[in-house]
């Protein structure tokens, strides 16, 4: 169901270098998580996603809110574009040319996130 689409933004501000020597660098980014509009433009924000890098590993802390019940896709995609409906965002992102998979699956590109499970309360 389309209102249960959540939509990442793109990496919002500057990346914060906290060391120089490359091999400690540790790198840091917050972004927006918007609530999904059929053929608008998203404005609400209701999550948040910070992201913090150190060599190849990737850490990701958030929190959403006002998701009704239910299962919601959660991926990244290749831009923050979230214009046209959201479709100026494009596919997701998949630097690596791997085939789309199950948040279970071992094989699937890196856009793909998992889901998010909202219990009913």
């Amino acid at each position: 169901m389309f209102s249960e689409i959540l939509l990442v933004s793109a990496i919002i501000g500057t990346v914060q270098v906290s060391n120089v020597d490359c091999a400690n660098e540790v790198l840091k980014a917050r972004t927006y998580i918007f609530e999904a509009v059929k053929g608008g433009n998203p404005q609400k924000t209701i999550g948040i996603i910070d992201l913090t890098q150190v060599g190849t590993l990737v850490k990701m802390n958030g929190t959403v809110s006002g998701l009704k019940p239910g299962v919601h896709g959660f991926h990244i995609h290749e831009k923050g574009d979230l214009g046209n409906g959201c479709m100026n965002a494009g596919a997701h992102f998949n630097p690596h040319k791997m085939m789309h998979g199950a948040p279970d699956d071992s094989n699937r590109h890196v856009g793909d996130l998992g889901n998010i499970n909202t219990p009913v309360s």
